[in-house]
């Protein structure tokens, strides 16, 4: 009594692709085994092969969801080189809702060479994957603390550990600082004391939260004056004279620490925002390229290693995450080891039949004529297949919304 394999597993090696492809072009196996470098032809073929399939349309199984975080003020996201495409129809702009802000002292460990540093007095405890705010700047362990970040572990209930930009010279607990004001009666200077503050003359310095100090207030923006410059002090200048000598650390002496909202048990929902892509005109269009809004526009500039160029630039109203699919090279081509093609099961006869064509071209050419047809007709069959069976809806766009 017949019956079948009741298996799936047919998905040969690399190697028997090749010699399959050089059949085809009449080369028996007795002559593959005598010239080894038709196997490094067939090699470079196959690699070849790949490439030119990238052009040919998105290459469903290669599509990918990218994230990344959006710090303020940052215009432009790299991909990498293995991107071939950005699908501009699938790009959001995710923000996420923040709880309210937890005055607290800052508690803050660091380790000397490292990035990662832990932060305590949170409430309520974040998860990982979520996200933090630290609302007024601190200064610990010779990095400096401001702004969203993706909480990466939770030690212990009340604390997270996030990434700084750079490594801590110091190793640290429980520790941190935040700016400190003075002024002198009569005078609208103001002396900021902020260790590693890493300022220069003509740079901004905010101040987050409002700090009320000889008889006036201090909140947003200031330039940092050249006077009495130092590596951990420096000056701006107060819109008011101070009626009183004063020394008075902002927000009291304390941070300010925000978790990302939660339902309970886990965090709340995101919302997702379409992105609107633009062209290069369009974006060099734009009069103030580095207004901060929530964004709702991209440029992609296609080089080597694609860049988006996003308008407006992301303000202090995240967090935001940049979300986009992409079409990725497909997988390199390599005879050794018994590996296979990074390809769905109904692509085999594609890709065999058109590396015996790129073949036919060196040591077939009187086969060309029939094994390049037949590879045109495998891959229309295959790419007709590899598609999303949905509706397709046409709807005029009568405006851009970047403007």
């Amino acid at each position: 009594m017949s019956g079948t394999t009741g298996t799936y597993a047919f998905n040969p090696a690399l190697s028997e692709i090749a010699i399959d492809a050089f059949e085809r072009c009449g080369k028996s196996l007795q002559t593959l085994t005598d010239q080894t470098g038709y196997i490094q032809s067939a090699r470079r073929s196959m690699n070849f092969v790949l490439s030119s399939w990238s052009n040919r349309g998105v290459n469903l199984w290669t599509v990918q969801e990218v994230h990344q975080f959006m710090p303020q003020g940052v215009a432009q996201y790299f991909d990498d080189a293995s991107c071939v495409e950005i699908l501009p129809a699938s790009v959001v702009l995710r923000q996420y809702l923040m709880g309210a802000p937890v005055s607290v002292s800052p508690a803050f460990a660091t380790t000397a060479g490292s990035n990662v540093v832990t932060v305590a007095g949170f409430n309520p405890t974040p998860t990982v994957g979520s996200y933090v705010n630290i609302g007024v700047m601190v200064s610990v362990g010779g990095v400096i603390l401001d702004g969203f970040y993706p909480v990466q572990s939770v030690p212990i209930s009340g604390s997270a550990t996030i990434l700084a930009n750079a490594a801590a010279t110091a190793t640290t607990s429980n520790a941190g600082s935040v700016p400190v004001f003075s002024m002198t009666a009569g005078s609208n200077v103001v002396t900021v004391t902020f260790a590693n503050h890493g300022l220069l003359a003509g740079a901004t310095f905010t101040v987050e939260s409002a700090t009320a100090i000889g008889g006036g207030q201090l909140l947003g923006p200031y330039t940092v004056l050249a006077a009495n410059l130092t590596a951990n002090t420096f000056q701006i200048t107060a819109s008011f004279n101070a009626g009183f000598n004063t020394n008075i650390g902002e927000n009291g002496g304390q941070t300010l620490l925000t978790s990302q909202a939660m339902t309970p048990g886990t965090a709340a929902n995101p919302t997702d925002i379409t992105l609107w892509a633009i062209s290069r005109d369009e974006y060099m269009e734009i009069p103030n390229k580095s207004q901060q809004a929530r964004p709702t526009s991209f440029w992609i500039d296609r080089q080597v290693v694609p860049v988006f160029n996003i308008w407006p630039v992301p303000d202090e109203n995240g967090p935001y995450e940049l979300r986009y699919r992409r079409s990725r090279q497909i997988q390199d081509a390599d005879l050794a080891g018994g590996l296979q093609i990074q390809t769905p099961y109904r692509f085999l006869e594609a890709f065999t039949a058109d590396l015996a064509a790129h073949l036919a071209l060196k040591f077939a050419p009187d086969r060309l004529a029939v094994l390049k047809p037949y590879a045109t007709e495998q891959w229309v069959l295959a790419s007709e297949e590899d598609r999303e069976v949905v509706s397709t809806y046409i709807v005029p766009d009568f405006a851009g919304y970047y403007g």
